[in-house]
């Protein structure tokens, strides 16, 4: 999935840790959801073949079309939207990287970015010492209702860095 929600990652990880179920894709892979000051803004990853392609071609064999200068598009809506959240500059080279690499797959676009949001919220780590520690419960922060679950992971991310894990796994 490209950029996926909150409630995505939420459902993930708690099915990674066996406390739940994987989730189920409720947008198309090629789209996102981001906020900004302007409201809620759908971002779209063209392939090539279009809309038609997209429903007849296996995930893994989708390739990106570079229609529209989408990778610039997106990147300057990204920057626009999250550019001041406290952790965006510490985590922004990772994912300006992977917008300025050339056309390739769909699947390989959508790991790069689940790789580096999962890099930058230390998920790897909080997954292992969660499993090392069952009986340990992470609280949901008091502003959690702050991060609508169908807006893309990555708000949370740029807002709340390391501390990501407890808005994803809290209870």
């Amino acid at each position: 999935m490209y950029l996926p929600s909150i409630a995505y990652y939420r459902a993930q990880l708690r099915s990674e840790l066996g406390l739940g179920e994987a989730p189920a894709a409720p947008v198309p892979p090629t789209r996102a959801i981001i906020r900004g000051a302007w409201g809620e803004q759908t971002l779209t990853v063209p392939v090539e073949g279009g809309r038609r392609r997209l429903l007849h071609t296996p995930f893994r064999e989708l390739r990106l079309s570079e229609h529209g200068n989408w990778r610039h598009t997106h990147w300057q809506a990204i920057t626009s939207a999250y550019g001041a959240l406290p952790y965006f500059h510490f985590l922004e080279d990772a994912f300006a990287e992977i917008y300025a690499q050339p056309a390739g797959r769909l699947c390989d676009l959508c790991a790069s970015l689940d790789e580096a949001f999962r890099h930058g919220a230390q998920l790897p780590q909080a997954i292992e010492w969660l499993r090392e520690h069952p009986e340990r419960k992470l609280s949901l922060p008091a502003d959690a209702s702050d991060f609508p679950s169908h807006i893309s992971a990555v708000e949370l991310l740029f807002s709340r860095g390391p501390e990501t894990v407890f808005y994803l796994l809290g209870d």
